[in-house]
């Protein structure tokens, strides 16, 4: 397959994990929520906070989720979504249930996906990020909030945090995309296992991937003194026209994203891609320690 990194920004589709988002800033038009359901004052100690759509300054609509009322507020970002997954990969259950009594835990749907509107691509990366920021102004205008990231989920957290670095206070990403993948993959993979222009058409979401890493790279400079960690996997899954200089480069792509964060720590798992149902408690706690270290 061409588009071979494409595969792996999404390859936590193919297993059991799910996968949502968040971001979130101040600034411009605020959203309006409407289907709004829910609320803790029913009784149900599992009930959404809030549960309806984010309405986007050109007037699109973002099926965003809340649990639970504490101080801080972590927002989820979803991986990748591709064209034969279900909406059901955008969401992190086990995050929320071990999350809801500590902080105020919400999630949104991506553009293109579940209940959320749908757009012709391909999208821009920074149309997701001003999309991030609508939410955000829905879920908490206020204050600035944590981060987590998975799979490409973790590029557009890191291209957010350098967009908008006054409205982050942390962030955790798991196994994300990486910055500055082009330059690596043109530097030493033959054309037929580089991330194509085109690569956007494969995906549900319609986000511009390619264009995406070039305009995370830019934001990468940008990101905020925060604590910040970052789970990768021991073992990655690469291109058979792969080198282990190209592994070594992705090895040091990964130590970077974390030196960008103060404190940075770079944690490698024995687990896979999609980490989050096999790791609930170890990525609970370390989102837990990074809200505990916020605010600094």
């Amino acid at each position: 397959m061409r588009k071979a990194r494409l595969f792996l920004l999404a390859a936590a589709l193919a297993s059991a994990a799910a996968l949502t988002g968040c971001a979130g800033g101040t600034g411009g038009p605020q959203p309006t929520p409407v289907r709004a359901t829910g609320g803790s004052g029913d009784g149900d100690p599992g009930a959404p906070t809030f549960s309806g759509d984010t309405r986007t300054p050109d007037g699109r609509t973002l099926f965003t989720t809340c649990w639970g009322d504490g101080e801080a507020t972590v927002v989820y970002l979803h991986g990748l979504i591709m064209l034969q997954d279900t909406p059901n990969w955008a969401h992190a259950p086990e995050l929320q249930e071990r999350l809801a009594d500590e902080v105020t835990y919400c999630e949104y749907e991506r553009s293109n996906v579940g209940k959320s509107s749908s757009v012709d691509g391909p999208i821009p990366i920074e149309q997701t990020v001003a999309d991030l920021d609508a939410v955000l102004a829905q879920v908490q205008p206020d204050e600035p909030v944590v981060l987590v990231g998975g799979s490409f989920g973790g590029l557009v957290a890191l291209t957010y945090a350098g967009t908008h670095p006054e409205r982050v206070d942390g962030v955790v990403l798991l196994d994300p995309s990486l910055p500055g993948s082009n330059a690596l993959e043109e530097a030493m993979l033959p054309p037929e296992w580089r991330l194509a222009p085109e690569a956007w058409e494969e995906s549900r979401e319609k986000v511009d991937v390619y264009a995406a890493d070039i305009v995370a790279l830019e934001a990468l400079d940008r990101i905020p003194q925060v604590p910040g960690t970052v789970f990768v996997t021991e073992e990655i899954e690469l291109p058979s026209a792969a080198g282990p200089d190209f592994l070594a480069g992705i090895r040091a792509q990964q130590q970077d994203v974390a030196d960008r964060f103060s404190p940075g720590r770079l944690i490698t798992v024995n687990a896979p891609h999609a980490m989050i149902s096999v790791l609930p408690d170890e990525i609970a706690e370390a989102i837990l320690d990074v809200v505990g270290g916020a605010g600094g």
